[in-house]
């Protein structure tokens, strides 16, 4: 599984020292974990220090959703079955329904009119309905979303 490698600040939540090599920090117990799997929503020390101390506000990118955990997984895994948070946050949260029950407003309905997903899923460069047709404007000419 990919996840988001971590942002640069919170790379300094643990000490860099010359126990670790330079792509390492080192965690309370003086092993070294990767410094991309600080901050990342999951403990990779055994005395899971990497996870402490760690903003709260964190970020994902446009195309990934934030788990409960605070992991972000691509949003094309979402309600795939798979608990690819780890918590299993992305398959609670499914707003992937039957276009049959109606859209909500805050949802983009899909050409095959089968599906709804989120409007924010809508041109995000990520093919959220089976169709495709999320990354698609459908009009007398097709115009392609610009990302």
């Amino acid at each position: 599984m990919l996840i988001s490698d971590g942002p640069q600040e919170f790379q300094n939540i643990l000490p860099q020292t010359g126990l670790c090599r330079i792509d390492e920090r080192a965690c309370g117990n003086n092993e070294c974990v990767k410094t991309d799997y600080v901050c990342d929503g999951e403990p990779d020390c055994r005395d899971r220090s990497d996870e402490q101390n760690c903003p709260s506000l964190r970020s994902c990118e446009p195309n990934e959703f934030m788990c409960t955990n605070g992991r972000c997984v691509q949003k094309m895994w979402l309600c795939d079955g798979d608990d690819d948070c780890g918590d299993n946050s992305d398959e609670q949260a499914c707003s992937h329904r039957a276009a049959s029950d109606g859209c909500a407003t805050s949802e983009f309905k899909c050409r095959d009119g089968r599906q709804c997903v989120p409007l924010s899923f809508h041109c995000d460069g990520t093919n959220d309905c089976q169709d495709g047709s999320d990354e698609v404007f459908i009009s007398f000419v097709y115009f392609f979303c610009r990302n």
